[in-house]
């Protein structure tokens, strides 16, 4: 039922991914359990169960990493919070309040050397006022957000 109204709000790609996290991963791992017996715990357990796997649901090699992990409780959310709305179950098991999930990997990001940043620059100065204008504010986001977590 949920797919079935998911589809008429969800782009193709988003709907067969819904669709392939449910059949390889929900159902599984929930699919044994009526909808109203569905507890926080049981959402938590799927949860660190998905963060130790060594395979990806569909038997690729390698761990799941932490936003794939949090990208699968994004669907839990939704079909809980879909079966709350229609009145089929009393509260949402799958309330953030109520889960914990795995920590994001800060992002590390590159920076140009100053080489590399003197060439984008000269390369820069025949370019219409405009695109210079965007590449500077760029460099200088990237450059000022670097600098304040380096203190």
């Amino acid at each position: 039922m949920y797919l079935e109204t998911a589809k008429q709000r969800l782009s193709p790609y988003v709907y067969e991914r819904y669709t392939h996290i449910i059949d390889l991963g929900i159902i599984p791992a929930l699919g044994h359990l009526k909808l109203r017996d569905i507890r926080p715990v049981h959402i938590q357990r799927f949860i660190d169960d998905l963060s130790k796997r060594d395979t990806h649901l569909d038997g690729k090699p390698g761990k799941l990493s932490p936003s794939t992990v949090r990208r699968y409780y994004t669907m839990i959310c939704s079909l809980m919070k879909s079966a709350y709305n229609l009145g089929l179950i009393g509260i949402n098991p799958a309330e953030r309040e109520r889960i914990t999930l795995p920590k994001l990997e800060e992002e590390q990001t590159e920076i140009f050397t100053e080489q590399e940043l003197g060439d984008l620059l000269q390369a820069l100065e025949d370019e219409p006022l405009m695109f210079r204008l965007l590449i500077h504010m760029a460099l200088n986001t990237v450059c000022s957000k670097r600098l304040r977590t380096s203190r």
